[in-house]
């Protein structure tokens, strides 16, 4: 057996905690089962519980020997300086301009027309061609008035749409987010567009790479490697003399794969030498490269990437953006497939009430795994016992393979059905 119970006093880094002695949901963490990567979060464990339990094999550290080693009682934590935090970050709850249902629309078809547009872009930089500033601003400026109107439409269009141009998408997808994550932050509109910006052009160096190199299907070789790292250069070399954009695009083209322990390229900066700017779009590129499989890995879902990620905050990215981040999102992300406490199945479509783990649920199939007739909107959180508990959960993320569920196809013919109820 893995799991071990432990008094929250002998607890050191590296540990993967996977229960408590209460209810998660009593706590301020944010996953039910994570690594400690910090002093702090020790501190919070012992503050809040006095025994947890540990699984061994998802601990990073062998446990029995460090236990033994407990007597001197020294933690050692990796020192490394964080960077600058904006001191305009004010992250607040605030209700949408429109209602999801009304915005979709306009977001596919921002979608589809930012896509075609950036088609022609890369397409001409492959081709030796300047970059066409005006048609990189005005599908930052379509997108970021929709995200701004309500962000959970575009965020739903990166779940449905097709990956069959990976470099484009891959651009948009995080062009998406970027904005989504800086208008959760409280970030100011000229800022959240400059974001936009500098994430959608942040891979443009890749169109100077062979051809179908940066997205090919199976791990790089070392000389393939080498090659793909110079793609922040060749981006810089790209956009450094163009005149009209913003300075942080640069910082983000040239810095968004460095990490805070100096493990990243092209130049192993770390700590305060990277730019908080290209940190966020970093953060950003990340789970959508994981979420979509890259270099041959396999895809994995929004919530295992989120999970993973968590787990690497403090080392290769900022803790307290990663936590904005994750919170920005939901626990369970807009287009995961979810099991909820009734044992019903549905698709996550968009949070109302500022609620992220009561979001509103597409609800497909009943308890017996059974299609309903027509699918209902329910709102989570609207439902509530006498004491304002939830009375409807979700339980965890399923595959939606599992239940034979195509997640595009139910959200386009049935979002806007008029038999679809909402509850």
């Amino acid at each position: 057996m893995s799991k071990i119970k432990l008094d929250t006093n002998k607890l050191l880094i590296g540990m993967y905690v996977t229960e408590l002695d209460r209810p998660w949901s009593e706590t301020s963490f944010l996953f039910q089962g994570f690594r400690i990567t910090n002093k702090q979060e020790i501190e919070q464990l012992q503050n809040s519980c006095q025994f947890v339990y540990i699984d061994k094999e998802k601990s990073t550290i062998d446990i029995a020997s460090n236990l033994i080693a407990l007597d001197d009682n020294r933690i050692k934590i990796k020192n490394y300086s964080k960077p600058e935090v904006l001191s305009n970050i004010q992250v607040k709850h605030k209700p949408y301009h429109k209602k999801f249902e009304d915005e979709f629309p306009l977001a596919k078809t921002a979608y589809t027309n930012s896509s075609e547009k950036m088609n022609e872009v890369f397409t001409d930089i492959r081709l030796g061609n300047s970059l066409d500033v005006s048609a990189v601003k005005s599908t930052v400026q379509s997108m970021a008035s929709s995200v701004l109107r309500n962000p959970d439409a575009l965020k739903l269009m990166c779940v449905i749409e097709e990956r069959d141009n990976n470099a484009v998408t891959h651009a948009l997808h995080v062009c998406i987010l970027t904005l989504a994550f800086a208008y959760y932050l409280g970030l100011k509109k000229d800022m959240i567009q400059q974001l936009g910006i500098g994430a959608l052009l942040h891979d443009i160096g890749e169109t100077k790479l062979p051809e179908g190199l940066f997205w090919k299907s199976e791990p790089f070789t070392q000389e393939e490697k080498k090659e793909v790292y110079k793609h922040t250069e060749y981006g810089v070399d790209i956009i450094k003399d163009i005149k009209g954009l913003p300075a942080v695009v640069l910082d983000i083209v040239r810095d968004h794969h460095e990490r805070l322990n100096r493990s990243g390229f092209p130049k192993h900066a770390g700590g305060d030498e990277i730019s908080y700017n290209a940190m966020l779009v970093s953060i950003v590129d990340v789970y959508d490269s994981v979420t979509m499989g890259y270099e041959g890995r396999s895809v994995i879902s929004p919530a295992d990437a989120l999970k993973s990620m968590y787990d690497w905050r403090n080392e290769l990215f900022q803790a307290e953006l990663i936590e904005h981040f994750i919170q920005c999102l939901g626990i369970y992300p807009i287009g995961s497939v979810v099991k909820l406490t009734s044992g019903e199945i549905g698709i996550v479509v968009t949070f109302d009430d500022c609620s992220r783990l009561a979001p509103r649920v597409m609800v497909l199939l009943d308890k017996d795994k059974n299609y309903y007739p027509v699918p209902h909107m329910l709102d989570l959180s609207k439902f509530r016992d006498e004491d304002e508990k939830l009375v409807y959960e979700i339980k965890r993320v399923v595959n939606p393979l599992d239940y034979n569920i195509d997640i595009k196809q139910h959200i386009l013919r049935e979002l806007y059905t008029d038999k679809l109820v909402n509850q």
